[in-house]
């Protein structure tokens, strides 16, 4: 880095530092460390002197030489902070130089939690930065050049934001987390603490999917379900949680983690879970989910053919949310060909053991739907065609 701050335009200096600031005159340089700490000035004649002093703060002048060399340019490698004179001394005549130097760093870092709730909790870092103590010719005075320090949260090894103040609010954990703090100074020198929290927070999330019954004539269709509806919960939730709570609609409240619950009578129903952590006092809920059980319903066709092919091969009642049924299947002299209590059967157009003829075919069907006093009646023809 090339810099001039009060030097005749002949000479030039250069240094691995970063100039902080300037007080008064004087520049304040920083360097990463103290190995690689040089003030060069260069581009001198050749009968130039350069000495090189140290101020001493009882006397507050330069008194102590450091170092003296002659020829086109010189270099002082600094040890400790401190304040220096550059004097150059050439036919020209005489300037002098005045910079302080120092290697800032964060000594110790620690931070605590100030308060956590179910949501937040506030954090808030104590770095201890000590400033660089620069003399003030003109006013005679000490100063204090302090370190800018820039902080980086992160929860569990991921960024959550980076601050230029010392106190944060973060989410609170749902599980044992740790957490940590890197702070920066101006010229990237750093120090980092953690602290593990444990787990406050809870957070209620599921999933659920119906136990199907492979019958291909009961009627569903998306989340409107025919009774009786078996539907598997999943608690997919996070945190320390102690309590499990599932409201399904008005009808009943179950208490374990993931419990199957079977829908019987129609209607919509809101299902809540609720989460709670006793320890902490802390609950969620998630109420995203309605499920729709149908009202009872039962139809047939008019007219089915058994003749193998795999399409309408049998006489079956479509149907949703029946709890009992009754089928009877008449021929044109009126008598029962068949008979059934299951609404997943059907008639495959059989006579005992033998086909039975093409034509029509009466039949009678009762049912009663898982709703109190719902009953269904039905009766009507049907077309035998092969």
């Amino acid at each position: 880095m090339l810099f001039a701050t009060n030097i005749v335009s002949s000479q030039t200096f250069s240094t691995t530092a970063k100039l902080i600031s300037l007080v008064d005159v004087d520049s304040v340089f920083w360097f990463s460390d103290w190995s690689d700490a040089n003030i060069c000035v260069s581009e001198l004649g050749n009968d130039a002197v350069v000495e090189w002093y140290a101020f001493d703060e009882v006397t507050t002048n330069f008194g102590a030489l450091l170092q003296s060399d002659e020829g086109t340019s010189s270099c002082l490698h600094i040890e400790q902070n401190g304040g220096f004179l550059c004097k150059i001394t050439t036919l020209s005549g005489v300037s002098e130089h005045r910079f302080w130097a120092d290697v800032p760093v964060i000594s110790q870092l620690s931070f605590s939690i100030d308060s956590i709730d179910c949501d937040q909790m506030e954090v808030t870092a104590q770095p201890e930065a000590p400033s660089t103590r620069v003399y003030n010719f003109a006013s005679a005075e000490w100063q204090e050049v302090e370190q800018k320090l820039v902080y980086d949260w992160y929860v569990a090894d991921t960024l959550q934001f980076t601050t230029n103040r010392k106190d944060a609010i973060l989410e609170s954990p749902m599980d044992d987390t740790e957490l940590k703090l890197v702070v920066h100074n101006q010229i990237e020198n750093s120090n980092q603490a953690t602290y593990l929290v444990g787990s406050y927070a809870v957070m209620a999330r599921f999933t659920y999917s119906e136990r199907k019954r492979e019958v291909a004539n009961e009627i569903t269709t998306g989340d409107a379900y025919s009774a009786p509806a078996e539907i598997e919960f999943k608690s997919n939730s996070k945190g320390n949680i102690t309590v499990y709570e599932w409201i399904m609609g008005d009808v009943s409240r179950l208490y374990e983690k993931d419990p199957v619950y079977s829908f019987q009578n129609s209607g919509e129903y809101k299902i809540k879970l609720i989460v709670t952590d006793e320890n902490t006092g802390c609950s969620n809920v998630d109420s995203t989910l309605s499920l729709t059980i149908t009202d009872a319903f039962m139809g047939f066709p008019q007219v089915f053919t058994p003749n193998g092919d795999g399409v309408n091969d049998e006489f079956r009642a479509a149907y949703k949310s029946l709890k009992s049924f009754d089928l009877k299947i008449y021929n044109r002299w009126g008598r029962r060909i068949y008979y059934s209590t299951d609404p997943s059967q059907g008639w495959n157009g059989k006579e005992g053991n033998a086909e039975a003829a093409e034509g029509v075919y009466m039949y009678v069907a009762e049912a009663e739907g898982f709703d109190k006093g719902v009953k269904i009646r039905k009766h009507g023809s049907v077309t035998l065609v092969r």
